[in-house]
């Protein structure tokens, strides 16, 4: 079975913190694979339910997240991951994912198309060098917010052996004996021109650009002729825009909740403790709990070796005065932070701005352990927990208790 990573994740959990957005308009993408070239697939949980697959295909099920198939018939043994680090930065449990990955008995090759040498890209097999978005042609949206879209227009040619994903994955359809069918015979280029033609048929009443405007002007706006009304619909209109539900109301009581006699997810909305909190039995060994926040530094874990970057924000745990002292850490020495997870080195910042009984550090910094496997580079994923959440099987890496010591 083939295994795909695609896309930036460099979140550490963000949508365990009930992330959300509305746009009401989006540019059009490519179109369907022709039905003589479908095939059927699968799709886990972004969070842990890929190392699952490696590791235990029969533990994934509908109850655990997957979806597409009733069943895994065999693990996964090939990764492509393309623009991607979170298999080996951004993830969950970075040990346990080192130790399957290096089990040679389970993955068999691992793919990675990037533009940077990331930890993801040095755990991989094979590593083909990616174009910067100075190099190809593209169009992007914008993710949840935001009502336009840009063009990221290729103003030179590729350096070296790198190449854009579309110009390799066409060849080796090309040798599979499908490139007209998998490129409907257009070019990088030709497929953007088509989405953005495509997206002012879509949206005739926006005025937007046509394409050559577009590569004047880089991006398209979609009108705003009235504010956004969330549930509008169902407001002006209940009767034939009902919610699904089984009333089709907003129901406060859920019936489907109810009969599933989950304590973690209650037929009526009340506090659930965290399997990580400061209640866990767990806090008697590990008392602090474990934030991690965005950074300027960087995006996502992008472009953390960046040298001018990395002067915009310290590598540093920041621990509040109390803890500090009950550890007899002083600011700036240097602390283990660990877990039964793994472990971390990292710079102490004692400050106030900070509640007693929890430590913060900035995310997205690369997976670099050492002999003792202990990270040197403040990774945070060392030590957040590969768990999901119950029924929706989402994100849980916020929630982590941890110790922190003087080295």
């Amino acid at each position: 079975m083939l295994a795909c990573l695609t896309g930036n994740v460099g979140v550490e959990g963000g949508w365990a913190g009930a992330y959300n957005g509305f746009t009401r308009k989006f540019p059009l993408g490519m179109a369907d694979l022709p039905e003589d070239l479908k095939f059927e697939s699968a799709s886990v949980p972004m969070s842990s339910g890929w190392i699952d697959a490696i590791d235990d295909h029969t533990s994934l099920t509908k109850e655990t997240g997957l979806k597409g198939v009733d069943k895994l018939d065999y693990p996964v043994k090939m990764i492509w991951n393309i623009a991607s680090d979170f298999m080996m930065t951004s993830g969950p449990d970075l040990n346990r994912v080192r130790a399957i990955l290096e089990d040679e008995g389970k993955v068999e090759c691992i793919i990675c198309s990037d533009v940077f040498m990331t930890p993801t890209a040095q755990w991989s097999d094979i590593v083909l060098p990616a174009c910067t978005c100075f190099e190809r042609w593209n169009i992007g949206g914008t993710w949840n917010n935001g009502d336009y879209f840009i063009l990221s227009q290729k103003i030179a040619e590729p350096l070296g052996e790198a190449r854009s994903e579309y110009d390799w994955l066409a060849e080796c359809a090309d040798r599979m004996g499908v490139k007209d069918a998998f490129t409907g015979g257009k070019t990088e280029e030709e497929w953007v021109r088509f989405m953005v033609e495509e997206t002012q048929k879509e949206f005739p009443d926006d005025d937007l650009p046509d394409f050559d405007t577009m590569v004047k002007e880089g991006v398209a706006y979609f009108r705003k002729e009235e504010p956004r009304v969330a549930f509008k619909e169902q407001i002006e209109d209940p009767k034939n825009n009902p919610f699904e539900t089984d009333s089709g109301k907003i129901e406060l009581f859920s019936k489907t909740l109810y009969e599933m006699k989950n304590p973690d997810i209650p037929a009526t909305p009340h506090y659930v403790p965290v399997a990580e909190g400061p209640g866990a039995e767990l806090a008697a060994a590990y008392p602090l709990q474990l934030i991690g926040w965005k950074t300027k530094a960087r995006d996502n874990s992008s472009y953390f070796t960046h040298p001018w970057l990395a002067q915009t924000q310290e590598t540093v745990l920041w621990i509040n005065p109390l803890d500090a002292e009950a550890r007899d850490i002083a600011d700036g020495d240097i602390v283990k932070v660990a877990n039964d997870r793994g472990a971390l080195k990292i710079a102490a910042k004692v400050t106030s701005r900070i509640v007693p009984g929890c430590v913060a550090a900035p995310t997205g910094t690369w997976y670099n352990p050492d002999a003792d496997g202990v990270d040197q580079n403040g990774c945070l994923n060392v030590l957040t927990s590969s768990a999901r959440t119950s029924w929706t099987q989402g994100n849980t890496q916020h929630t982590n208790l941890v110790e922190v010591a003087k080295l």
